[in-house]
């Protein structure tokens, strides 16, 4: 091996120098270029020539260490100047005209086709509105409600059709108005994360509800009134519907089709483009509030005007979202990336060779499920498939009604043995399945070889099938109680589980030694893994379970008479993927603290580390 000096340092060509030769030879320059930035008096020439070097660095770090915590205090290092840099270049008003000027219509113009299916779907879904009116004179009623019908038919006899805009207090009205509105939008750019089928449900709703609303006054000869009237404020505010849809539609779209990225990483691009889109239409609504409150109710102001209004109000809806986008990518955009655009995804390194804090458990658990959410996503679906089927043909089995909106609260009576035994045995199966393979997933990285097949078998899944009866035997109790002893007993399987596994691999550890030892910690991650799984199909219940509920009894007729039995095994189905998968969760957490464990009671890897000193 030869060695090089530049600039007074030691170079090595040939062989990468060790990870902590390489550190303890810079970290003296690494340190005065923190200093010298954060000092006011700081050297402008010195840490010129610092930050050279230091970009040198981590370029050598980039290529040797990819994966090592150096690169990333190198890029952090290197992100504070780049980003002072852009900060002192854009104040706080070139940064605001630049987002309206710049950065919203290249993104626009990036998601032109979201915004035309959006809007496809937004007209179909208005043209159903209005069909279904056509053909059924009380669907109006059905979608938009009893009471409302009733008061605007009343409106109408008394001669006064928008009397409904004139009964309200204008400053009530904008701040109610406004915040509904906000609201709609927000869900439909948020429901993205439902692969779109949630922005999917809330922009054919509204626009059938619209189709519907218009066709009920063109039935009563009052289509120019009640179009110069509605749409003065309805223009910008459906076309923020559409424009927060095509939001929604980005982060769908972004994890459904990943294309070269990860999933995670073009879920994250598809989140900043989205977000940008939805920051876009929140002044629109502002203003369609303002209008509705503060001028729609003033019906008897020209007709010419009010035409004029709606006009200007389309023509800037299409110029500064359309036309202006497509315009401005002819010339090209000047749009600059920002440093946490720039930013690649790499996963935390997952430690199991040393003793971890709590907080380096959660971090590797939830890069574990990152890592092999494909694997586990596809087998959770798999086996709450093949436990719904089971129930859907069990006539004795009482499933979900079908007409509630949470279905947290009835997973405990859901899979009891006095519901069915059937479908109890195959969620016993199901979920000493899932432990085993998130025990084999974690070795299968630890080792990281492709060596699944070898550390999943039918010997290790009895002790995995034993743990999953006892798990799911507690459901026989109340739920509080159930709760308390699987926090409390499920360490132990799995502790086990990891224990031959890591016999498999040519180690030996009696597992209750670190389990008696850590046990308090342990109780600690697992309650934490537990609140967090709570908290997530708590989410799930309350938004994804609801819309996805509200779609399929909008799809399915009344006179059809599997209906409750169809949408309460999708709900059930859903239910139970969700809650296998989380439960890997738990899993992981506990595996690594299994390894932790393993690091307390052997010291293994400090005595390698003590022994390489005195060679």
């Amino acid at each position: 091996m030869s060695m090089l000096f530049i600039q007074g340092q030691c170079i090595f060509l040939g062989h990468p120098m060790k990870e902590t030769t390489f550190i303890d030879q810079n970290k003296a320059k690494w340190r005065e270029f923190e200093e010298e930035f954060k000092s006011p008096q700081g050297d402008p020439e010195k840490l010129t020539n610092l930050f050279v070097q230091i970009t040198d660095d981590l370029s050598y770090a980039r290529t040797h260490y990819p994966h090592r915590s150096v690169r990333i205090y190198l890029n952090r290092i290197a992100q504070q100047v780049y980003f002072s840099i852009y900060k002192n270049r854009l104040n706080r008003w070139n940064k605001f005209k630049h987002f309206w000027s710049d950065e919203l219509p290249e993104v626009m113009h990036h998601s032109r086709r979201e915004l035309l299916f959006s809007t496809v779907i937004f007209l179909l879904a208005l043209g159903v509105g209005v069909l279904s009116s056509i053909h059924d004179g009380e669907f109006a009623r059905l979608i938009l409600g009893d009471s409302y019908i009733s008061m605007t038919e009343e409106n109408i006899r008394s001669g006064d059709p928008m009397k409904v805009y004139k009964e309200s207090q204008p400053n009530d009205m904008f701040l109610a108005i406004t915040t509904n509105n906000l609201k709609v939008a927000f869900f439909s750019f948020i429901l993205g994360v439902t692969f779109g089928m949630g922005t999917l449900y809330i922009l054919l709703y509204n626009g059938i509800m619209v189709g519907a609303f218009q066709y009920f006054f063109v039935e009563r000869a009052l289509f120019r009134e009640s179009f110069l009237t509605i749409w003065i404020h309805g223009t910008m505010e459906m076309s923020a519907i559409v424009i927060a849809a095509t939001a929604g539609f980005i982060i769908g779209r972004s994890l459904l089709f990943p294309g070269t990225y990860s999933r995670l990483a073009s879920f994250r691009q598809g989140g900043v483009r989205a977000m940008k889109v939805f920051m876009g239409i929140i002044p629109i609504i502002i203003t369609a509030g303002f209008l509705e409150s503060y001028f729609t109710r003033h019906t008897d102001t020209p007709d010419l005007i009010r035409a004029l209004i709606i006009f200007a109000e389309f023509a800037f809806m299409i110029t500064y979202y359309v036309i202006y986008p497509a315009r401005r990518a002819r010339k090209g955009f000047q749009t600059e990336q920002r440093p946490d655009e720039l930013l690649p995804v790499i996963l935390p390194e997952v430690k199991f060779d040393r003793v971890l804090r709590e907080s380096e458990v959660y971090t590797g658990t939830f890069s574990l499920f990152r890592r092999h959410l494909k694997a586990l996503l596809t087998w959770s679906i798999s086996f709450a498939a093949l436990v719904t089927l089971a129930g859907f043909f069990d006539h004795s089995y009482m499933a979900l009604n079908p007409f509630r909106k949470l279905y947290l609260g009835e997973l405990h009576d859901l899979i009891s043995p006095g519901n069915s035994l059937t479908v109890f045995c195959l969620h016993v199966l199901s979920m000493a399945f899932v432990m085993h393979l998130s025990v084999a997933l974690v070795f299968r990285t630890r080792s990281g070889e492709g060596n699944f097949r070898q550390l999943f078998t039918l010997r290790l899944l009895l002790p995995a099938l034993l743990a999953g009866s006892i798990w799911a035997l507690l459901f026989l109790m109340p739920l509080t109680a159930s709760t308390v002893l699987q926090m409390l007993l499920l360490p132990i399987p799995v502790y086990l589980i990891c224990a031959w596994q890591l016999k498999r691999t040519g180690e030996r550890l009696q597992p209750f030694i670190p389990l008696s030892r850590q046990y308090g910690s342990i109780l600690m991650v697992v309650a934490v893994l537990f609140i967090t799984v709570f908290i997530l199909m708590l989410l799930l219940d309350t938004s994804v379970s609801y819309f996805y509920s509200e779609l399929l009894q909008w799809m399915f007729s009344d006179s059809f008479s599997m209906k409750g039995r169809i949408i309460s095994a999708i709900m059930q189905m859903i239910t139970l993927a969700s809650y296998y998968l989380l439960f890997s969760l738990i899993v992981f957490g506990l595996s690594l603290m299994f390894f932790s464990g393993k690091e307390i009671v052997s010291a293994g890897t400090l005595k390698a580390q003590i022994d390489e000193a005195f060679i």
